[in-house]
């Protein structure tokens, strides 16, 4: 029908709505094994409780839940559930035992040899080994009548189980994981609208205040956010770090601080134009999109790089002073400029506007670029000229002028 995935999932949610209790979740098959990989859940967001209760843990995960449905963005809210099974247990009376001198773990071993087997040896099957197990005959009812009829030898009589321990119908989970050396319960939630840093904060203050633990029970805050924090703190590093290279790279090509200072200014000058346009897209800040702004910082500083170095040039024809040098720099450089800019953006274009497979990682890195150029190829054009003239007005030509007319007069009052 030409929808998009995003509007694809909003129609399906809106569906699933109108019927009340089914629990339901968005994901995509690859999208399926990074999220187990990552937390063992399938969910963006996983919230995990550590503890020994479950029935308290479960409780405390409710509160989560309710919390975490009230942060915008949240979508898909829900406990992470294990089945629950009927089984038949055995309450071994121990006082009872004793009196009688039967070990407890000789009543144990009966019942696991009888409906579990027990282990006894192993055999090699040509180049296999396989366990031997011994396995006493046992009615196939599992009712709590035949399991109670299970019999016990005891000092060459035989007792029935129901004598021994009181065995009855529970209900119990099916599954209890583990994890870090103790049972843990998860919530899952997905995030639409939204970027994932600040959902995660929000969430985090408002949880921490509203749930409470017992001492010995923890919460962790897991999923996709956790490769994404990671890689955010590897790019605070690597973003400056590319910024001071570039600014190296600029003063070996100039053999000035001066020019390398004003050139450097194209990077704020493209970083309004990638913030914009992640704005006005409804694109949040991804890893991707902050990529996207170190590549962004490269090719709008080669932009700079051509019109100061051509406004240089113009200076040592013109003289330094001129403003004919810095009209003609700008209007000779016009073309190098836009094509340099153009080339880029045209060529990020499709991706900025595609939404097939790949697309979640492809746009934000091709709009961050497009948008910042827009700006950096506008302003560069028209402030960077005037900001050099200024600079050089200050700190270069300028300066070194006003220091010799201050020692020509120094001098002259000494003479």
């Amino acid at each position: 029908t030409g929808r998009s995935k995003e509007q694809l999932v909003a129609a399906m949610r809106a569906k699933l709505e109108e019927r009340p209790g089914i629990q339901y979740n968005f994901s995509q098959p690859i999208k399926d094994r990074v999220e187990e990989s990552i937390s063992g859940i399938r969910g963006q967001i996983v919230v995990k409780i550590y503890g020994v209760d479950l029935n308290l843990m479960h409780g405390k995960l409710e509160g989560v839940r309710r919390e975490l449905s009230q942060v915008q963005g949240a979508r898909d809210v829900e406990i992470y559930r294990a089945g629950a099974a009927q089984h038949v247990v055995a309450d071994i009376d121990r006082d009872l035992t004793a009196r009688m001198g039967i070990a407890v773990s000789d009543v144990e071993d009966v019942i696991e040899s009888a409906f579990g087997g027990k282990l006894a040896t192993s055999i090699w099957e040509e180049e296999r080994k396989v366990p031997v197990r011994i396995k006493l005959p046992t009615p196939t009812a599992g009712d709590k009548f035949s399991v109670g009829r299970l019999e016990i030898p005891v000092d060459g009589a035989r007792l029935p189980l129901s004598s021994l321990a009181s065995v009855h119908p529970d209900l119990g989970r099916t599954q209890i994981n583990r994890e870090q050396g103790g049972r843990f319960l998860a919530i899952k939630c997905n995030i639409d609208g939204r970027d994932m840093g600040s959902f995660v904060a929000e969430a985090q203050a408002r949880v921490a205040k509203a749930v409470q633990l017992p001492e010995g029970y923890y919460l962790t805050w897991g999923g996709e956010f956790e490769n994404q924090r990671r890689a955010m703190a590897r790019l605070s590093i690597i973003v400056p770090i590319s910024v001071l290279l570039i600014f190296v790279l600029l003063y070996i090509a100039f053999s000035s601080a001066l020019p390398a200072a004003v050139v450097l200014l194209d990077v704020p000058f493209s970083t309004v134009g990638g913030v914009f346009a992640l704005y006005f897209t409804h694109t949040v800040l991804s890893v991707s999109a902050a990529v996207g702004f170190i590549t962004l910082f490269g090719v709008a500083v080669m932009d700079g790089v051509l019109l100061i170095t051509y406004i240089r040039a113009a200076q040592e024809e013109h003289g330094a002073d001129s403003q004919d040098a810095i009209i003609e720099a700008v209007s000779r450089r016009i073309r190098p400029v836009l094509m340099t800019a153009l080339l880029a953006a045209l060529g990020l274009l499709p991706a900025a506007m595609s939404h097939s497979i790949g697309s979640d990682t492809q746009r934000p890195f091709a709009i961050v670029i497009i948008g910042g150029l827009i700006s950096s190829t506008i302003l560069t054009l028209l402030l960077l000229p005037t900001l050099y003239e200024l600079a050089d007005k200050w700190f270069g030509t300028g300066l070194q002028r006003r220091r010799a007319t201050r020692r020509a007069a120094r001098k002259g009052a000494s003479q």
